[in-house]
């Protein structure tokens, strides 16, 4: 019997793989797109600046910039600033701590941190930029930290379509705090690279369209012209809710009816309502209801200030 040769199997061609795994020709614009994913760009076209400063502090004036070494601490800003004097080197730290934005003269990593302050807030902003204005206390020379309502920090840069802001030169909660000055921001969405105004409005004759506005607690852009209207209120109702849901269900924090509130309901789906009958007032329920929105104060008990925190979402509502 007669076989045919055996066939010969083609040849394999190797594929080379590119710097990230793939086998496709890798593109300038890929390593690019890849690179950028990787380094987060933290400054650019804009600086944060600081003044105010008495005369005897005079070194806090000026541009801050991003630290290298440590850009973020505790997940928030970390800003540096030469304050070298003559042969004596001198770096200043701007940066939070315990949820408490400060000035120190020693570095944040340093066993010494903390102990020189010569400047602190005690504002919830998570940017130097978007701190409270006015809320800095300075150090003087004997009287410790003394408020300085002149000292402030604020983003300064050109402000166009070309040249945008970024996010983090913003501060991520720009847009959901107070802005003393109302002014229309050009910025790039950190999410999508894409850069808006954040006028209501259209921009003139840069944009036919209205802006954009970023929330960081969704991590995206919504339009500008009803962010305060429906997105945040939207905010407050799921903050208000989440609350609801959290509290324990134990009689200290169970929600009490009112005792003056009793009606008579329906007992059946034929039933017709009879409104409101004779009032009936329990008295332990009473007494209950007293005790969960009523705290007794003593009578000689030190007078203690109420210190509100900042809540964005309100204050923007109230604002707008």
């Amino acid at each position: 019997m007669l076989h045919s040769p055996r066939a010969t199997p083609p040849k394999r061609i190797r594929r080379e793989r590119n710097r990230f795994g793939g086998s496709d020709p890798e593109t300038i614009r890929q390593t690019l797109e890849k690179v950028r994913e990787c380094v987060k760009e933290l400054e650019r076209h804009a600086k944060l600046v600081a003044s105010g400063a008495p005369m005897a502090l005079e070194a806090l004036n000026g541009v801050w910039h991003r630290s290298e070494a440590a850009p973020e601490l505790g997940g928030l800003p970390h800003y540096i600033k030469d304050a070298s004097q003559g042969g004596a080197a001198c770096t200043l730290h701007l940066y939070n701590q315990l949820g408490t934005w400060q000035i120190t003269r020693s570095d944040p990593a340093s066993i010494l941190a903390g102990s020189d302050v010569v400047a602190r807030s005690l504002s919830d902003g998570r940017h130097p930029n978007t701190v409270d204005k006015g809320s800095w206390s300075l150090l003087a020379s004997a009287s410790g930290l003394v408020p300085c309502e002149a000292f402030d920090f604020w983003t300064d840069g050109p402000n166009t379509p070309e040249q945008p802001f970024l996010m983090e030169e913003l501060g991520l909660d720009y847009f959901i705090r107070a802005q003393p000055r109302k002014q229309v921001v050009w910025f790039e969405d950190p999410s999508t690279g894409h850069v808006f105004h954040s006028g209501a409005k259209k921009a003139g004759t840069h944009s036919d369209k209205p802006g954009s506005r970023y929330c960081p607690m969704c991590e995206c852009c919504f339009s500008a012209n009803n962010f305060k209207s429906q997105h945040m209120r939207s905010h407050l109702r799921l903050n208000a809710r989440d609350r609801a849901e959290s509290m324990p269900a134990t009689p200290l924090h169970s929600p009490l009816p009112s005792p003056t509130s009793k009606f008579d309901e329906p007992t059946g789906f034929g039933d017709e309502p009879t409104g409101v009958t004779e009032l009936v007032i329990d008295e332990e329920l009473a007494i209950a209801f007293e005790a969960a929105v009523m705290m007794p104060i003593p009578l000689d008990a030190p007078a203690v200030a109420k210190i509100k925190s900042f809540d964005p979402i309100e204050t923007l509502l109230d604002d707008f």
